[in-house]
């Protein structure tokens, strides 16, 4: 008897990018490596129904795709019934895929499904806000969720090309760096305390976050460890310089501090704090807690 024929659910944001690649484009390359797929747009309804024999999702999108699925969808299932996914990078940063090392045209990716790779992808988990969240990239304060802010007050076209996206979004991100008014921030992590004013405070997950913003070069989301990236009140100029060089198409050297642990906390009274893609309200100081939950998911395919 032929063994059956592994069955892919694809997840796509057709708004992702550059908006070029269709419904009919992805399931081609998909069956042309040998598998049977089902489609779903995230814009229509019904996108987050699994079949019981489904063996992966395949998400098409960017960053703000793939936490859609885990959040709303492979968040709710039980660990015994999670499924690897394998990511197609069409938005403007693609800060997971390219901290997976996934790369290249959509048929080069789903080649790599034969390989059957998997790499642990950890999550965190933070206590401490008014309802339980979880994050894939990054968790923190300060000017990145500032720029998250003004860029929906003053959002982009979706017909204006990815690097216009984030020129415009690094020459906001710098007009903010030489006026935003440092916190202070008291962090912890795995016992080992830091305080001061800071301009930026993040628990990262991966390499990058924004408009590819490198502050944790060494950080492995699959390792169980979390890097808070601090930039205190003294890194201001240091910061506005990497984030110019940015714009110029330059990328210049710059060190953040970095404390790599476990668990940490932070007690802030800075109103400016983001999970991922979501801003979220802050009225009075908190001390957040965040800690991995390690190898949750599972990507299939990279580079």
């Amino acid at each position: 008897m032929m063994p059956a024929m592994k069955l892919a659910k694809i997840i796509h944001n057709p708004s992702a990018g550059k908006e070029e690649h269709t419904c009919e484009q992805l399931v081609s390359a998909v069956r042309a490596q040998g598998y049977d797929c089902e489609y779903s747009s995230t814009k229509e309804r019904g996108w987050k129904k699994i079949r019981k024999n489904t063996d992966f999702i395949i998400v098409a999108g960017g960053d703000g795709t793939v936490r859609k699925v885990v959040v709303k969808l492979l968040d709710k299932l039980p660990i015994n019934e999670q499924l690897p996914i394998v990511l197609i990078p069409l938005g403007t940063a693609n800060n997971i895929s390219k901290s997976l090392g996934i790369s290249g045209k959509i048929d080069q990716i789903i080649a790599q499904l034969n390989k059957e790779e998997l790499k642990p992808y950890d999550v965190g988990r933070v206590s401490g806000l008014s309802e339980k969240a979880l994050f894939l990239e990054s968790f923190g304060f300060g000017v990145f969720p500032m720029l998250m802010k003004e860029m929906k007050k003053h959002p982009v076209e979706n017909s204006v090309s990815p690097e216009k996206k984030m020129h415009t979004a690094l020459a906001l991100l710098h007009d903010i760096i030489m006026n935003f008014s440092a916190y202070n921030f008291e962090v912890t992590v795995d016992g080992r305390k830091h305080n001061g004013p800071c301009l930026l405070a993040e628990i990262m997950n991966i390499n990058s976050i924004g408009p590819n913003l490198n502050f944790s070069p060494d950080a492995d989301p699959g390792d169980g460890i979390f890097e808070l990236v601090l930039i205190p009140e003294q890194f201001r100029n240091a910061l506005a310089a990497y984030v110019s060089g940015k714009i110029a198409g330059i990328d210049t050297d710059f060190r953040p501090i970095i404390m790599k642990g476990e668990k940490i906390s932070i007690l802030t009274d800075c109103p400016h704090l983001h999970v991922d893609d979501e801003l979220v309200k802050v009225r009075n100081a908190m001390k957040i807690t965040v800690k991995p939950d390690k190898g949750y998911m599972e990507f299939l395919a990279g580079g």
